[in-house]
């Protein structure tokens, strides 16, 4: 995460910013306006950048980001063939409740971009459920998100079941859902 517009901040460093955010090709990226706080040290520093300044360059930042994350995305998990990824399952989307979403390892919760789930169902009849780590095949991706769906359900130790994991809860069976046969995926990112 970055802060634009903190006191001082020229446009020339805002420019070196950028640059840097190119050369280092994040997968995600997240960037904040610089506001005053009253007790904070920064509220006494002069040379403030304005309001239209500071929303601009946030702007123009996500737009840089958003450029760089697709291809980034797109370069790792949909240019390699037959490659699956581990994959944690943490239930129905609250966005779009004819999809699942997950998280592969090194996304953060609430933070980075979301690996969404077209298909929880096993050739086999098996199920993914919340809690379950799974091997999932990227099928699109999108400026920050991922669509996959689970080929393989990894088997869960004893001790991790998902009633010891609080940030997990258990989906009941009645409301599960198992396969998406339609465009649920367009619908998503569109």
């Amino acid at each position: 995460s970055f802060v634009v517009g903190f006191p001082g901040e020229t446009e020339a460093d805002f420019r070196e910013l950028c640059d840097f955010v190119k050369a280092a090709k994040l997968d995600w990226m997240g960037v904040f306006e610089y506001s005053d706080v009253d007790h904070a040290e920064s509220y006494a520093l002069g040379e403030k950048v304005d309001a239209e300044s500071i929303a601009d360059r946030r702007d123009r930042l996500m737009a840089l980001q958003k450029r760089i994350s697709k291809k980034s995305l797109q370069a790792k998990y949909r240019k390699v063939k037959n490659e699956t990824f581990l994959a944690l399952v943490e239930g129905p989307s609250k966005e779009n409740p004819m999809v699942w979403e997950a998280r592969l390892e090194g996304m953060a919760p609430e933070i980075d971009g979301k690996l969404y789930l077209t298909d929880i169902e096993l050739p086999g009849g098996d199920v993914a459920e919340a809690g379950d780590a799974v091997r999932v095949e990227i099928t699109k991706s999108d400026a920050y998100d991922l669509i996959g769906r689970a080929v393989e359900i990894l088997p869960r130790p004893a001790e991790r079941a998902v009633a010891n994991v609080p940030f997990i809860v258990p989906v009941p069976a009645e409301g599960k859902l198992h396969r998406i046969a339609t465009g649920a995926p367009l619908r998503v990112l569109g």
